[in-house]
């Protein structure tokens, strides 16, 4: 396996129940690994996409479907790499590895974009707003640097809302 490209999801993706994985490669077996790692670095689930074999391709695409036990809004790392097992120790966890921060949110169906205007507040957006049922985690989890205090936000933020089922 030698480049692993990954094109979708990018930095800071917001990514719901089910998402794909796409990206460029050459591979000698063929095979793309991946797993979803939480802010500790822990893994919360990882599979792999099979691109072709015994020969070059240059591209790959797999869908993922998050494991229940995924169940609330979250930063994570998407990380892929050229799944090779007969890799000799200290090359873990495999060739070309690209990490990909992403912002996980079970149940999203979409996000809006709402500016800030005065008298708002997070509880207020993900209630009332014209765009459908959110919720303060999801907002606060998708706008990763901006909001700091859930009760803290100020005019002229463009905020990301998840739209929730």
């Amino acid at each position: 396996m030698r480049e692993v490209d990954v094109r979708h999801p990018v930095e800071g993706d917001l990514l719901g129940r089910h998402f794909t994985v796409t990206g460029l490669s050459t591979a000698f077996e063929g095979t793309v690994a991946w797993h979803l790692e939480d802010e500790r670095g822990t893994r919360l689930q990882e599979g792999s996409f099979q691109g072709g074999s015994m020969g070059v391709f240059a591209e790959f695409s797999g869908e993922v479907t998050l494991d229940a036990a995924i169940s609330r809004p979250m930063p994570a790392t998407l990380v892929v790499y050229g799944d090779n097992p007969a890799l000799p120790d200290g090359e873990s966890p495999g060739i070309s590895t690209n990490r990909v921060p992403v912002v996980l949110v079970p149940g999203m169906q979409g996000f809006v974009l709402h500016d800030v205007e005065r008298g708002d507040t997070l509880s207020r957006i993900a209630r009332d707003g014209d765009h459908g049922p959110s919720s303060v985690a999801a907002i606060v989890a998708a706008n990763p640097g901006l909001i700091e205090d859930p009760d803290h936000i100020e005019v002229g933020w463009q905020l990301r809302v998840p739209l929730l089922s």
